[in-house]
């Protein structure tokens, strides 16, 4: 089993070997998204973070299946990168086909794998431990009926299209795919309730860049429908979800000090209500305005003040000055009663200080003592570290 881990390693960072290859002796060649050739730049420095990340976590977290994991999702993601402009259209079928075999089959597992494992590298619940490689497997076919529906990659036809297939090979793939991360997620929520401060920070940092992907994706969706620049926006997308893997499980794993992402999840609950608020004050001051103006009797020309019009520069300026005005103070509300809701800890320090005395009369153990002393100053005082000097009183001499 070790020697087909190595392998499969050495395997991994040969093919992701062979992709920068490809991409630095053909950099102009088109590639096989519609993103062109920008888009094979940008897949290939993206997925080579992540390689890069994952030989750190497999060097200095040894043990721990995330590393190889997160390593085959980044050969994944640079993959991307590989041309569909072939002289001998044979080798272009091979190459495109075995990179797409290897995101769908091992790429896409390996992310749900890497949920069930981070980031201690043992699943939980335990029980589950030893379903794990019937979950792998089960993925892995459905990345084949996936494989066997994919269609033409680039301007490359694809030599393992199996018609009957045609319309259940990717719903399987989508459906597999989406069950085992919805199980993933539950797994990681389960972790999350009885992990200890680290690992609840850790878990912290891989959610809230998921957050973000997901809002990105949405966004991103709506434009490409909607949008003239929906094609960009969906690139920027996608690359982002190629990358925010590396970034959480990274940042999880080889900081030490993860306390930051309170304060960057504290400010992107603030921001993001206060934008939304300061919008819709904006929007509705623009309505009430044009409304007022209308009844007053005063004449609206070039349009403006209709519906879907231009706003009269007057109503701009004047909704422009109140959402100056009203930032600070619903900054200022928004934070506070967001502290409140989530981050409690910072008005009950009294009592938290009072449950740590109460630990402190009825533990005799130095280690739980020391323990209990590092948690509630973290939760109390979040501070950016913690050291604890215990003064040596030294052994009494033994009687003879």
């Amino acid at each position: 089993m070790y020697r087909l881990y190595k392998l499969f390693i050495w395997l991994s960072l040969a093919f992701w070997a062979w992709i920068l290859l490809d991409l630095f002796t053909h950099p102009v060649a088109a590639g096989p998204n519609e993103g062109g050739n920008p888009f094979r730049w940008m897949s290939a420095l993206a997925g080579s973070a992540t390689v890069v990340t994952a030989l750190f976590i497999m060097r200095r977290v040894s043990g721990n299946p995330v590393g190889p994991l997160l390593l085959a999702w980044g050969v994944g993601s640079a993959g991307w990168s590989i041309r569909s402009e072939w002289v001998d259209p044979g080798w272009g079928a091979a190459a495109l086909g075995i990179f797409i075999l290897y995101f769908l089959c091992i790429s896409c597992p390996a992310v749900v794998l890497m949920c069930f494992y981070f980031p201690d590298g043992k699943a939980y619940p335990p029980r589950l431990e030893r379903w794990i490689p019937v979950i792998a497997r089960l993925l892995a076919i459905a990345g084949i009926f996936g494989y066997s529906t994919a269609g033409d990659p680039g301007n490359i036809a694809n030599p393992f299209v199996v018609p009957v297939l045609a319309k259940i090979g990717i719903p399987i793939f989508l459906f597999g795919f989406l069950i085992g991360m919805s199980a993933a997620l539950v797994s990681l929520v389960l972790r999350y309730r009885v992990g200890d401060v680290r690992q609840r920070l850790q878990l912290k940092w891989l959610a809230w860049l998921l957050g973000v992907a997901i809002l990105l994706a949405a966004i991103d969706f709506d434009r490409l429908f909607g949008a003239r620049f929906g094609g960009q926006a969906i690139i920027f997308s996608f690359l982002f979800w190629q990358s925010f893997p590396a970034l959480g499980i990274g940042i999880a794993l080889l900081r030490h000090n993860l306390w930051g992402i309170e304060i960057i999840i504290r400010r992107t609950l603030v921001y993001s209500l206060l934008t939304g608020l300061l919008g819709l004050v904006y929007f509705g001051g623009v309505a009430l305005m044009q409304g007022l103006l209308t009844a007053d009797g005063r004449r609206l020309t070039d349009g403006e003040g209709a519906v879907g019009g231009q706003p009269p520069a007057v109503v701009i300026v004047v909704t422009t000055l109140a959402i100056a005005a009203l930032f600070n103070p619903l900054r200022r509300r928004i934070q506070d009663f967001i502290d409140r809701r989530f981050y409690r800890q910072k008005y009950n320090s009294e009592q938290a200080l009072a449950q740590f005395a109460t630990a402190a009369r009825s533990q005799a153990d130095l280690d739980h003592l020391i323990n209990a002393l590092t948690e509630v100053t973290q939760n109390t005082l979040q501070p950016q570290q913690v050291n604890l000097w215990l003064k040596s009183m030294g052994r009494p001499k033994e009687a003879r």
